[in-house]
């Protein structure tokens, strides 16, 4: 059975369609900004619309990571039959605000509980979207969105489901969450016009945490973009640090004899940006495509948004399978080259040892 992308639905700083992501990129700059110090990606209000103004009130009540889910979710053509979504972190800034009241007041909110817990992500988006649907939030670090889009894949092969919808939603910038980041030294201490720089030269680490989310419709009816193959892979860590360079050979290694092709036009890396993170990948990338294979860092332009990074990678695809253009990272003059994609590989690990990667192929349709 042939499986095929149908719809992209997504929010990363500076664009939520495809045309503003066009105009991001021919900028030649990156939409990231400093506070108290520390360059972030930030999204705008979630402008969403209701029918029923109690529905509103419960939205706002919300973790913006879950706002994030409902307002892609609300932006689906179609109803799908299960809503798989994936997240690194979860309610992360209503978790940090309930925990800082119970501190200071020995007291929380009555809905804490349930809006704290990873699965009222997904099961938020799927009911104030009006969908009647299995429903499941899924958390693997940062190839959370990514194990998602493979765990749909296999319900519609299956024939569990006919239509699934999988994604990645991610809002990290939270004071804990950048604390978490500034105590392993990860983050960032460059400047605009591009603060991170993966997959370049660099003697000290380079993240930036960012929000974004994106989510695939996906299903056996024909479009441009076919996922060929797929691979998850997990490696014991020598610590709970470990990029895991063997997971991520194995995971591209499993995707690549699905597709049954070794011929990858372009990869697009995890690279965080991190000089370990980014030198592991790089060295397991050539030992299974070897060294002449195009390869891409995603997370100078998009910031590094955790368990949403490989479902961010997706969207980058089809704006490269559209444009039949790449552009080139920290090119202050929207610099861009002309280059014939079929196939692109799309990676994601992260912390605990734990890789994906999907393939996706351009289709003539």
């Amino acid at each position: 059975m042939k499986i095929y992308i149908n719809q992209i639905v997504f929010r990363i700083p500076g664009a939520s369609n495809f045309e503003e992501l066009r105009s991001l990129l021919e900028k030649g700059d990156t939409p990231f900004e400093l506070e108290e110090g520390k360059w972030v990606g930030r999204l705008n209000a979630f402008e969403t619309k209701f029918d029923i103004p109690a529905e509103r009130k419960e939205f706002e009540r919300l973790d913006p990571t879950a706002q994030l889910a409902v307002n892609l979710a609300k932006q689906l053509d179609e109803q799908p039959e299960a809503l798989i979504l994936g997240s690194a972190r979860g309610a992360t800034s209503t978790w940090e605000k309930e925990h800082a009241q119970f501190i200071q007041n020995k007291r929380i909110h009555l809905l804490t509980s349930p809006s704290t817990t990873l699965g009222n992500i997904a099961f938020n988006a799927a009911r104030l979207a009006g969908f009647k649907t299995t429903s499941l939030s899924q958390s693997m670090t940062c190839s959370s969105g990514l194990n998602a889009v493979i765990d749909v894949v296999r319900r519609i092969k299956s024939d569990e489901v006919l239509r699934g919808v999988a994604g990645g939603v991610e809002c990290p910038v939270t004071p804990f969450t950048i604390a978490q980041f500034e105590s392993l030294k990860l983050l960032t201490e460059e400047g605009k016009p591009f603060p991170s720089r993966p997959l370049s030269a660099k003697t000290k680490n380079q993240l930036i945490l960012s929000e974004s989310g994106a989510l695939v419709s996906i299903s056996s009816v024909p479009s441009e973009i076919e996922i060929i193959g797929y691979g998850e892979s997990w490696a014991k860590p020598v610590h709970g640090l470990s990029f895991a360079t063997d997971a991520m050979k194995s995971s591209m290694s499993k995707a690549l004899k699905m597709a049954n092709t070794s011929n990858i036009d372009v990869v697009l890396a995890h690279a965080p940006g991190t000089v370990q993170g980014d030198d592991e990948e790089m060295k397991a990338i050539h030992e299974v495509l070897g060294k002449d294979v195009f390869v891409l860092p995603t997370k100078w332009i998009t910031g590094h948004s955790l368990g949403a990074s490989g479902n961010v990678s997706i969207v980058l695809a089809k704006h490269i399978f559209d444009e039949g253009v790449i552009q080139i990272p920290y090119a202050h003059n929207g610099e861009r080259v002309k280059r014939e994609v079929e196939t692109i590989l799309i990676n994601a690990t992260g912390f605990g040892g734990n890789a994906a990667t999907v393939i996706l192929r351009r289709r003539a349709y």
